[in-house]
């Protein structure tokens, strides 16, 4: 998922009503509930929900389910996998400057 983390499998969702499914349904809910009472820009929840879709589809599980050792494998793989930005980052300048 764009920017935020690895894919393991497949991260396609079943339409299925499940106790799973439900849990999702309102973490998911608390979570947009929660960022637009913090007054955000409308893009900036949108991005946190699809990280923690990809979140819960990396594990193949619940966020409820899930603890630090989940967050921190999940980030790892996100570095591992991210292109390394140029060398040469920050490290230009502009008219001497």
């Amino acid at each position: 998922m764009d920017g935020c983390v690895p894919v393991r499998g497949d991260t396609r969702w079943t339409l299925a009503k499940t106790e799973r499914n439900e849990t999702m349904g309102v973490l998911h809910d608390r979570m947009a509930t929660d960022l637009r009472l913090r007054g955000m820009s409308p893009v900036t929840p949108r991005m946190y929900l699809r990280c923690a879709r990809a979140f819960a589809a990396y594990h193949h599980r619940s966020p409820a389910a899930l603890g630090e050792a989940e967050v921190r494998a999940f980030l790892a793989e996100g570095l591992r996998r991210q292109p390394s930005p140029p060398r040469s980052v920050g490290r230009h300048t502009v008219n001497g400057m």
